[in-house]
């Protein structure tokens, strides 16, 4: 059983697509795509990840209507991987915003998404202001590290 797309998700692949195809010259350094994500409801990591990965999907074992066990997987149809196989790998980050505005950028909580073929051990990684994650190979998921507020960035903290 598959979780249908979101709007927000579908809404994230199709901008992540249009800002993908903009003819940047490769120079040698990160190409790292940022949004800002305006809408009144509280943005999920579940609807970034579904944007980059696919949305989740369960595989339900059962016999005679009794469930046996239950796993929950992604469905690799994603801006970062298709099919299981990478792609995009040009784009090695992507920058979340929510609501960003000139009023309220001290409260603003945004996320760096590294994706999973980069090397997130260059200068990317050393941004304190945002909320990273960094894809772990063996878990298949995102570590997070938790960012610094943009107060203390300006010496309000």
């Amino acid at each position: 059983m598959v979780a249908a797309k979101s709007a927000t998700q579908t809404a994230i692949r199709t901008k992540l697509d249009a800002k993908k195809k903009t003819g940047y010259a490769s120079s040698g350094v990160p190409y790292v795509i940022a949004l800002n994500v305006v809408e009144p409801a509280p943005l999920m990591d579940e609807e970034i990840v579904g944007a980059l990965f696919g949305p989740e999907k369960i595989h339900i074992t059962h016999r005679k209507g009794e469930v046996l066990s239950a796993e929950f997987s992604r469905h690799y149809e994603g801006f970062w991987q298709e099919n299981g196989q990478p792609r995009n790998s040009r784009v090695q980050a992507l920058i979340v915003f929510h609501n960003l505005s000139s009023l309220d950028l001290l409260d603003s909580n945004p996320r760096m998404f590294f994706a999973p073929v980069s090397n997130p051990l260059g200068p990317l990684r050393e941004l304190p202001y945002f909320r990273r994650y960094i894809w772990n190979h063996e878990t298949y998921g995102y570590d997070v590290l938790e960012a610094s507020p943009y107060a203390s960035l300006l010496g309000f903290a």
